[in-house]
């Protein structure tokens, strides 16, 4: 993995504000989704292999776990690493916000 390091992003949305921290490092990277305010979700975990492996370690108190685990497997396969993965939520989140905040980790993870 290139460019090893921090970031940062605020995404406003649908009336909505989501904070979301990328820390990249030489075999994986840790993602951290937030809404409104800084706080550690649901945690999951995934490595990249030919279909990848994931793993929950702290359960989805709402019904974010769709996202959640979409996250993780889509960020470990694209890096082709391990991702580690914390959400927070307010409320569940639609198709359309998904598909804003997929493109912004991707672009984070990435350095576009």
């Amino acid at each position: 993995m290139q460019n090893l390091g921090y970031a940062t992003k605020i995404v406003n949305t649908c009336n909505r504000k989501f904070i979301i921290h990328v820390l990249k490092l030489n075999n994986g990277c840790f993602v951290v989704v937030s809404e409104n305010s800084q706080q550690i979700g649901s945690m999951l975990a995934s490595i990249s292999t030919t279909i990848p492996t994931t793993i929950t370690i702290i359960p989805s108190r709402d019904n974010s776990s769709f996202f959640s685990q979409l996250l993780v497997k889509q960020v470990s396969s694209a890096i082709n690493g391990i991702c580690i993965s914390s959400v927070y939520l307010l409320k569940n989140v639609d198709v359309k916000i998904i598909k804003i905040l997929m493109t912004d980790i991707i672009k984070l993870i990435k350095n576009d």
